[in-house]
Parts: structure tokens; C-alpha cells; sequence
């Protein structure tokens, strides 16, 4: 049987004799001038941390992704009316490319997410977890062609540039169904006018070409004169006719049925394109982005809306 007596008095020479060999280190220490001789640089003591687990604001949702420092905040996120619309052709945000921009964003291929996966249903009296929403922005037409044989290329943003961002889909009826995403040109106004539908947000009314510049005025007589210049931007007059072959033209009678023909083609959306597609200031810096959803997109409340790059980068998120 081991004698216990004798080991415990070797573990006290032990610690006995590392307690004298720390007094001697620790006055050699001091001799050489101690905490003194770092000045302000002397190490910090080492403590240690305690482990605590994160707040729920310090975990990253499931859909989030990292931040790319090159594309962060290029481009920015408004809300529109995405916290009170309930029709997904209704609802939209807003894109805005920065004025600060040193280049041209191309988004297309990026995608937009909602919060829904942050928030539980509930379903058969049981919470349930919800997946969120993910969307990819598609491509769109530079030029919305008037013969609807739209080329479609990556959208670019440049520098200041806007993109309203609908959820759901372009209407498919009218003289020039919208099937496409496209960039506004100042011959967009007809868009609304000749399909009798509002665009959302309704584009402005008064981006077309003034009618008194589409027609060679100073040849016509009085009455087709009088006539064009009682024209509004972006309006195609509305005529009928009775019986006796007399014309009202928006709710105007006496017009003579020359003038209105005469007129009549140049003012739609395709005879302003072929007229003015090659001026400077033809495209504007507006784009309809639309996503092709059938429901809406956004919450009213309790959202985060989030755009990311290809690479799942986020670029901007926007909370209400």
C-alpha cells in the first residue's frame, strides 16, 4: 500500500519551491523598471471574456447574405406603395441608382426578398414557420417597340436613374399590351392614353410632344389650326360619327373630317416613335420594372424588403 504521508509532502516541496522561483522572476522583473518601462504601450491584462449568446438583432436572418463593399448602396430602396397596396399589379417599391455613382448598375439577375420567413403563421391552431419571398429582377427592353417585338437586354441603371419595381404583371389588352419591362421614353404618355389604363404610378402626362410641334401648322387652314392647338400632350382625340357623316371629336362638333384625318397619325405612340427615337432626350431616366407575381409582395407592416446581387451580396434593405 502506497504511503499517502509521503507523497503530499513531495506536492508541498513542489509548490514551495515554484512559489520561490516566481518571487525571483517577479524581482528581476521590477529591478528592470517593471510596467515603467513600456511607458503607454505596456500589454493589457489578459482577461477573460465571457461567453454570452447573441441578441436576435446579431443573427442573420436565413435569407440574408453578405455585404459587397463594391455594389453596397449603389442602389437604394424606397417604399412606394408597398405598405398600403393589395393588388400585385399595383404594388410597387422604388430603385434608385446613386447621382454618386462612378458607373452604369446592371440589376438585372439581382434579387428582391421579403421578411415573411421572420414571422411564424398560424395554421390548425399551430405556429408554423413561413418561407420568405425571393424574386429575380428580369430583363427588360430598352425601346418598348410599338410593333411589340421588344429586344430584351440587361437593365442598367445609370447614375440617378429610377426603376419602379410592380409586382405583378403589364396589362395584356390595349392597342400596345405591356408584356415586357421597358425604360419610359417621352412617347410613353400614349401608353396610358391608347389603352385607356393607367399605369402605376401613372406616368406624367406631360412627357409627349407638344401636338403644335408633331404637325406643320402654319399651311392649315383656321379650323384644323384651332384644332390641333385645343390639344392636350399624349391624348389621341376620340371621334365619332352619325349618320349624316357628321364628326365629334372629343365632344366637339364643326371639325372638319380633313383635319381629322389629316391629324390623326401623328398622334399615337408609334408615329412618336418613328419620329423621335433618335433624339437625344428620347429615353428618360425612369424604368417599369415588372416581376410577374400574382399576389402581393410586401406586408403593410412588419417588413423588410431586401435586394441583393447575383452573388446574394445585400446592396440595400429597407425596414417599416
Amino acid at each position: 500500500m502506497a504511503d499517502k504521508s509521503s507523497g503530499g509532502v513531495d506536492a508541498l516541496s513542489d509548490l514551495w519551491w515554484f512559489i520561490g522561483i516566481m518571487v525571483v522572476l517577479g524581482a528581476l522583473w521590477i529591478a528592470g523598471g517593471g510596467a515603467a518601462r513600456y511607458g503607454n504601450n505596456a500589454p493589457p491584462p489578459v482577461v477573460a471574456s465571457p461567453v454570452s449568446r447573441p441578441s436576435e438583432s446579431e443573427v442573420e436572418p436565413r435569407y440574408r447574405g453578405s455585404t459587397s463593399l463594391a455594389n453596397y448602396r449603389q442602389v437604394q430602396i424606397s417604399r412606394g406603395n408597398a405598405s398600403s397596396a393589395y393588388q400585385s399589379s399595383r404594388e410597387y417599391i422604388i430603385l434608385t441608382a446613386g447621382y454618386s455613382n462612378s458607373a452604369p448598375v446592371s440589376i438585372t439577375g439581382w434579387t428582391l426578398t421579403n421578411s415573411q420567413g421572420q414571422k411564424l403563421a398560424i395554421q390548425n391552431k399551430r405556429f408554423v414557420e413561413q418561407s420568405s419571398a425571393r424574386v429575380a429582377i428580369p430583363t427588360g427592353a430598352l425601346i418598348f417597340d410599338p410593333a411589340g417585338r421588344h429586344i430584351q437586354s440587361p437593365i442598367i441603371l445609370n447614375p440617378g436613374d429610377r426603376a419602379y419595381v410592380i409586382t405583378g404583371s403589364g396589362q395584356s389588352f390595349g392597342d400596345y399590351p405591356i408584356k415586357t419591362s421597358f425604360k419610359v421614353n417621352k412617347c410613353s404618355g400614349y401608353l396610358e392614353t391608347q389603352n385607356d389604363y393607367k399605369l402605376e404610378p401613372p406616368l406624367s402626362g406631360n412627357q409627349c410632344p407638344d401636338p403644335e410641334t408633331e404637325v406643320a401648322l402654319a399651311s392649315l387652314p383656321d379650323q384644323c389650326y384651332d384644332f390641333v392647338r385645343g390639344l392636350a400632350r399624349c391624348h389621341i382625340p376620340k371621334v365619332s360619327e352619325n349618320r349624316d357623316g357628321d364628326r365629334t371629336v372629343d365632344g366637339r362638333t364643326g371639325v372638319p373630317k380633313i383635319c381629322v384625318d389629316f391629324v390623326l397619325p401623328y398622334l399615337d405612340y408609334g408615329a412618336c416613335v418613328r419620329r423621335h427615337i433618335n433624339d437625344r432626350d428620347f429615353l428618360s431616366k425612369e424604368w417599369r420594372i415588372y416581376l410577374g407575381q400574382r399576389w402581393e409582395m410586401w406586408a403593410d407592416k412588419r417588413e423588410t424588403i431586401t435586394l441583393s446581387d447575383a452573388s446574394g451580396n445585400i446592396i440595400d434593405q429597407l425596414t417599416y
